[in-house]
């Protein structure tokens, strides 16, 4: 049996995700020192991950999807705005740097819960993690002696990266490239409706690279 990669995510609008590579570009420019290395989101794959199911049997993919029209059938559309920053698990020696949500964070715990009581009671593994809503902006691979993380947050710390609405979760299949992953939407459901909208003008799944 195939499998492929998954991930559900909700996305933003195109002026917050340009606003937040912005500021993502001003943390990159401080730690820009000896001996860090650092892989930076591109604008482009910039979302909040929900759940992440991994590689998953392609069979399982319509029970995915299942859950997750019944998870958000019972949300309704609200607004984000993206400001502050951190990393996981601390600033110390992070793993990853984000930015977060100043407005319409425990709106996204809800539907993040909602999103996971679904999938489990579909059969999917549970993620023991406790879910804290965050944009990924860099993976630190190395930290360097110089690499001042703290100070990096710091700076940007009270940059707004805007506000949007969110009125949507999708699931993703994620294709590992030598150049970065590219991301394809299986499924778009509509908070509070689920109405299909994964599809290109033609029909074709949409992709992102």
């Amino acid at each position: 049996m195939s499998s492929v990669r998954l991930f559900i995510a909700v996305d933003f609008s195109d002026e917050v995700a340009a606003g937040a590579a912005a500021v993502a570009g001003q943390m990159r420019r401080t730690l820009e020192v000896p001996g860090t290395r650092i892989t930076w989101v591109k604008p482009g794959n910039l979302h909040l991950t929900l759940k992440f199911l991994g590689d998953t049997d392609e069979e399982l993919v319509p029970e995915a999807i299942r859950a997750l029209d019944a998870a958000a059938d019972v949300h309704a559309a609200f607004t984000v705005r993206v400001r502050g920053a951190g990393g996981f698990p601390d600033l110390r020696r992070p793993s990853v740097l984000w930015l977060a949500l100043a407005e319409g964070g425990d709106r996204m715990v809800r539907l993040a819960g909602d999103v996971e009581r679904a999938l489990v009671g579909a059969g999917f593994p549970r993620d023991e993690r406790t879910f804290t809503p965050h944009l990924t902006v860099g993976r630190v691979r190395i930290a360097g002696r110089g690499a001042d993380f703290a100070a990096a947050c710091a700076r940007v710390d009270d940059r707004d990266a805007g506000a949007c609405g969110i009125d949507r979760v999708t699931l993703y299949r994620s294709t590992l490239n030598p150049d970065g992953p590219a991301y394809t939407a299986l499924r778009q459901c509509r908070l509070g409706g689920n109405k299909r909208n994964g599809t290109d003008q033609k029909g074709r799944p949409e992709r992102r690279k």
